[in-house]
């Protein structure tokens, strides 16, 4: 545990250099980076599936060497593109190993010998490399980086890539033999008894950056953004849900991140049906529940909530056209109301997560 929380504030420290900096793209990767840490023990929480202590920690190399290297730009300066992806294809054949063989081994009509496992996991390996790819191709293409830096560049990423499954792939019969493949995963039978730890911290943690982020660019409306899912992460019914709602704050706060970052003017309204979606879901708790309060809700608080952002935008300033408004309006009315609909789902979601 000493490691992992060496590698967490690691991390951490690297998000709020680059938050302080102004790089909030790089920011916003640190704080994703920070709860993809958090990953295997919402996986063990939620599922029943333990992940080994050499994974996880593999998991936190990749992810470490990745921000290092944006935040140090280390991209730019040296060929560190090389070691991050050596390092996550060894991540990422690892993990296809565990996947493949835990399908073999859980699935009656599936049996591969050692050769077709080391294959299947060379497969694996490359295949989310193109992926990857594909993600740097798309991060230059909107957010106006230099991930790619051209033809050469993305045939050598894919080379390294195929490198570190083949290493993996040479070890896979080995790993199988000794059964320490099986020690990298653990699927537990009885999910409901696994002990459920307290991450609740992690959602005010969240918002409490957030208020830091506003006030450093100094914008009012993300300002009261963060100040209000501050408060409602101190709900009672809010600090006692599950993996649901903790997603609904840190997608909140990325949006708005990334829409500063990109300047697609898209997160508006996603935020304000996802303040919305929360708070509906406290006053269902509080005076419902049932799932068509809670759909009812869902569009009447976010027609609320937008009303309120642009009353405090037109306190703050500057004005806006009056059609502008309008539309705002239109989206977010647009937005809320199959986010309503999907209440029921949710209602339900957190029913069975809260009999646990």
């Amino acid at each position: 545990m000493r490691v992992e929380a060496c590698f967490r504030a690691a991390i951490l420290v690297l998000a709020v250099i680059s938050l302080i900096r102004g790089d909030e793209l790089w920011a916003a990767a640190g704080f994703v980076s920070l709860f993809l840490t958090f990953l295997p023990t919402i996986i063990r929480r939620e599922f029943g599936v333990s992940i080994g202590v050499e994974l996880e920690i593999l998991i936190m190399i990749s992810l470490l060497l990745h921000i290092l290297g944006g935040v140090f730009e280390l991209y730019t300066k040296y060929d560190w593109d090389y070691v991050t992806h050596f390092v996550s294809s060894m991540l990422i054949a690892t993990l296809g190993l565990t996947a493949i063989y835990t399908i073999d081994r859980y699935t009656d009509s599936i049996e591969l010998s050692p050769a077709a496992l080391a294959f299947l996991t060379v497969v694996f390996t490359i295949a989310a490399g193109v992926l990857w790819e594909l993600g740097e191709f798309a991060s230059d293409s909107f957010f106006g980086t230099f991930e790619q830096r051209g033809y050469l560049d993305t045939m050598h990423d894919l080379a390294v890539d195929a490198i570190g499954g083949v290493c993996v792939a040479i070890l896979a019969p080995s790993y199988v033999r000794r059964g320490r493949v099986e020690r990298l995963i653990d699927i537990e039978t009885d999910v409901p008894s696994i002990k459920r730890p307290n991450l609740h911290w992690l959602i005010p943690c969240v918002m409490g950056l957030f208020i830091a982020y506003s006030l450093v660019r100094r914008d009012t409306v993300s300002l009261f953004v963060s100040l209000s899912l501050f408060i409602l992460s101190f709900f009672h019914r809010i600090r006692k849900t599950s993996l649901a709602v903790e997603a609904l704050f840190f997608i909140a706060f990325l949006l708005k991140v990334l829409d500063d970052t990109a300047g697609f003017g898209y997160s508006y309204p996603g935020i304000v049906v996802m303040i919305s979606f929360i708070f509906s879901y406290v006053l269902d708790s509080l005076y419902g529940p049932s799932p068509w309060f809670l759909s009812f809700l869902v569009p009447v608080t976010s027609l609320f909530v937008a009303a309120v952002l642009e009353i405090v935008r037109f306190f703050s300033g500057p004005y806006m056209p009056n059609r502008t408004l309008m539309m705002n309006f239109i989206y977010v009315a647009a937005f809320s109301v199959p986010a309503g609909v999907v209440g029921w789902a949710f209602y339900d979601y957190m029913d069975v997560t809260e009999e646990k």
